[in-house]
């Protein structure tokens, strides 16, 4: 269901146009990336806490959120709007930020990345990230998706 700006209430139900999607791609572009990024360098994407027990808990805790939050957003609307356009340009910006981000480590054989993107930002993927968080807001106008989303960036 799409609410359009001015609705009075939203109505919960499963539907193809809700927020899911958008989430989906999202996931869906950036882990193909991924794999295609470990093909081309001939080396899988290093896992920065593996072998560490605390750092793989954070990580498996980490995607069990993402996974609730992918599962909540079935059923909660888009609101078309200036809200939803504005969230669709912070979703456009962090994905063009974390695939810049992949193309710049793909191109750096080994060792510490200090070209592409990296040249001007430490995180570029982490920034990616927290510009596709802050469109749920926009996207739902509710703060429920900002708050589990910074749990995990966090956490």
């Amino acid at each position: 269901m799409i609410l359009l700006d001015g609705a009075d209430h939203m109505d919960f139900q499963p539907g193809i146009f809700n927020s899911w999607f958008l989430i989906a791609l999202y996931h869906a572009v950036t882990w193909a990336a991924y794999v295609l990024a470990g093909k081309k360098r001939h080396l899988p994407i290093e896992t920065p806490g593996r072998g560490r027990a605390k750092w793989e808990k954070n990580g498996m805790c980490a995607m069990a959120i993402m996974a609730l939050i992918l599962l909540i957003s079935i059923v909660i609307p888009l609101n078309l709007g200036f809200m939803l356009f504005a969230g669709l340009a912070l979703y456009a910006y962090g994905l063009l930020l974390s695939m810049a981000a992949i193309y710049s480590f793909i191109r750096t054989p080994g060792g510490f990345n200090t070209g592409g993107i990296y040249r001007y930002l430490r995180n570029p993927m982490y920034l990616g990230i927290s510009y596709n968080r802050f469109r749920y807001v926009l996207f739902n106008r509710t703060g429920y998706f900002l708050t589990c989303s910074n749990i995990v960036l966090l956490y």
